[in-house]
């Protein structure tokens, strides 16, 4: 008797074949067994799970044949007939012919919309025997292409920097978005606007600064590209950057818009005006072309390395004062603009041109109002002038001073006889 020692299937082999030997061995004697296996149908028919997934790219033409829903019968005693349907009767995106099986796409399927990937339940229905059913998943898994461009999520950005931040520093990061993929939505940003002082990272976005800002600046509008690599789609936004001055952390100059004063004839070293404050984080530097001032660097006191003189000199000098990191000199905090003005001082007496006796003879007797002698100043000071005739006794004249630096004798009384009148004049202020 021969017997199996574990279940034989005909869909793993099909037959077997062995040779049986007699004892003893001196007899001699063997025979060849050949088994063959029969078919039967104990194996139910399944779907073919290749033909239940499918990788198609988005926004293909319509109508579109995705593949076609198989089944498998591993016994293939018997013939069967199978007709197929979606469960899900109200969606339009697919179709099934129910006799084929093939699956024919009637909507764009849209990957940022559908998602990537779609599910549908299907039913198989034997023909033979409507309740012999098979029920599985078919898998629409949607390949993305680039169809999508950048999009800023605000039409515009504002902020605020401070004027004396370092260059570098970042400022700002604009942000687009793809609806495409990372593969896909690769975007790369630019400013539209070049600015010496600002510059954007391509990838990252981020915005730094590229160099001190000037003090005269209080905003700029920056314009701003996302595009994508490989398609001409593109997004603009604008970014608004108002400039806050932050002068008040390094300099004390209040309300006098930004001038200082100091007298002629001031000795050197004399304290014109402090601009700054006492700190550990910073010193002061003077710019000064003229070389006629210095600065504390510790509190920005300004000096003088010259004695002025209104009259000679100039009355007004620029300079530019300029605050350093005190531990990095190379990184400029700051910088203001500041004039130094010369004030005049009544060091300059006035006088007469002429301070020799002056002889003025007229041969003829004068009319009233004439001008009978004019006189110059000398007044370096530019000071306001008294003039005062101290001896006119018969109140014959008058002092007019119609130009600067002159004044005029007039006659205001007529003369009728001959005589002589000396004048003494007396100049103040």
């Amino acid at each position: 008797i021969i017997t199996s020692n574990s279940r034989l299937d005909y869909e793993q082999k099909t037959s077997y074949s062995f040779l049986i030997l007699l004892e003893p061995n001196e007899l001699n004697c063997s025979i060849l067994i050949f088994i063959k296996l029969i078919n039967i149908n104990d194996n139910p028919i399944i779907f073919d799970l290749n033909s239940l997934m499918y990788n198609i790219t988005e926004n293909n033409l319509l109508p579109y044949y995705i593949g076609r829903i198989r089944l498998i019968d591993i016994d293939q005693l018997y013939s069967y007939n199978y007709e197929f349907y979606l469960q899900q009767q109200t969606t339009t995106e697919i179709s099934i012919d129910y006799i084929t099986g093939s699956i024919i796409l009637n909507d764009k399927l849209d990957r940022e919309y559908h998602g990537s990937e779609l599910e549908y339940d299907i039913i198989a229905i034997d023909y033979n025997n409507k309740e012999n059913n098979l029920t599985n998943k078919l898998i629409i898994s949607i390949n993305d292409i680039n169809d999508h461009g950048p999009k800023f999520d605000q039409d515009y950005y504002s902020i605020n920097i401070s004027k004396s931040i370092r260059p570098d520093t970042v400022i700002f990061q604009i942000n687009a978005t793809s609806k495409d993929p990372i593969q896909n939505g690769n975007i790369t940003y630019d400013l539209i606007n070049s600015s010496d002082y600002f510059f954007i990272n391509q990838q990252t976005g981020i915005i730094r600064l590229k160099k001190y800002l000037s003090s005269t600046i209080t905003n700029f509008t920056l314009i701003i590209k996302a595009f994508e690599n490989d398609i001409n789609l593109t997004d603009y936004t604008n970014l608004f950057i108002t400039i806050i001055n932050d002068d008040n952390m390094y300099f004390n100059i209040n309300n006098n818009n930004n001038n200082c004063f100091i007298e002629e004839n001031k000795i050197i070293d004399t304290n014109i005006c402090t601009i700054g404050f006492n700190s550990n984080d910073f010193i002061y530097k003077l710019i000064d072309h003229m070389n006629c001032f210095a600065i504390y660097e510790n509190n920005g006191t300004i000096i003088n390395k010259k004695i002025f003189d209104y009259e000679i000199d100039q009355h007004e000098y620029n300079v530019t004062i300029i605050v350093k990191d005190r531990e990095n000199q190379s990184i400029i905090l700051s910088s203001v603009n500041l004039t130094i003005y010369i004030d005049n001082i009544n060091d300059d007496y006035p006088e007469f041109l002429t301070k020799n006796f002056t002889t003025v003879l007229y041969l003829f007797y004068l009319s009233i109002n004439t001008i009978i002698h004019t006189m110059e100043i000398i007044n370096n000071d530019q000071l306001n002038l008294n003039f005062e005739i101290l001896n006119d006794t018969y109140s014959s004249y008058k002092l007019q001073s119609s130009l600067k630096n002159f004044t005029e004798i007039i006659l205001i009384n007529s003369i009728i006889t001959d005589h002589e009148d000396n004048l003494i004049i007396r100049l103040s202020n």
